[in-house]
């Protein structure tokens, strides 16, 4: 009898493993199809093209939409709350967000409720925004299918560049592409990006 259990036992251990090596070799795929050029202009909004109209409902409870964002760089990082690498890039963010206080926001478009984005707020800290868009329409205004995947809106509200975000290098790598030239994310200008295109 000790042997079936511990045989049971593996056999579950090794269907456990099998499923988690395919999520990662899914991601990977995903993450491969998604840098190439031909995907990079299917998602999200075209480049140069002005971003739509919304209305989102911050942490804070206030509404916002894009006449708020008027005057400043955006960096609008489209998640959901059930997005683990989406939880992992957030403690990178504040800092960013800080030494670009005043040239740019960085503002998480979660998929959720008004509830989520409070718990996801308290994980980002400020300056960090987090705006709940709800489940789909805002999400599929701004042709967003994946997470975490950043649009960088300019203070016009053009979009100037756009793709699948896997680490903060990504979001400073984007915003230089966009157009921010400045000291605290010239050090990552060059760095490699799974998914970035220039206005």
């Amino acid at each position: 009898m000790d042997l079936w259990l511990i045989s049971y036992a593996v056999l579950w251990f090794l269907v456990i493993a099998e499923a988690i090596a395919l999520m990662v070799l899914a991601r990977a795929v995903g993450a491969i199809v998604l840098g190439t050029r031909d995907a990079i202009e299917r998602d999200g909004l075209a480049l140069g093209k002005a971003a739509p109209e919304f209305e989102a409902i911050a942490a804070t409870g206030t509404k916002v939409g894009l006449g708020d964002l008027s005057g400043t760089y955006a960096a609008l990082i489209f998640a959901s709350p059930s997005c683990r690498i989406c939880r992992s890039l957030l403690p990178g963010l504040p800092p960013l967000a800080r030494r670009l206080e005043g040239k740019a926001r960085i503002i998480v478009m979660l998929r959720g409720a008004p509830t989520d984005a409070e718990l996801m707020a308290e994980e980002a800290a400020a300056p960090v925004e987090v705006w709940s868009i709800g489940a789909r329409g805002i999400a599929e205004q701004f042709h967003a299918r994946v997470s975490p995947y950043l649009q960088v809106i300019d203070p016009m509200g053009v979009v100037r560049a756009k793709g699948l975000v896997n680490g903060v290098e990504h979001v400073e790598h984007l915003l230089f592409e966009a157009g921010l030239r400045d000291q605290a994310i010239a050090q990552h200008s060059a760095k490699p990006l799974l998914a970035t295109t220039r206005g």
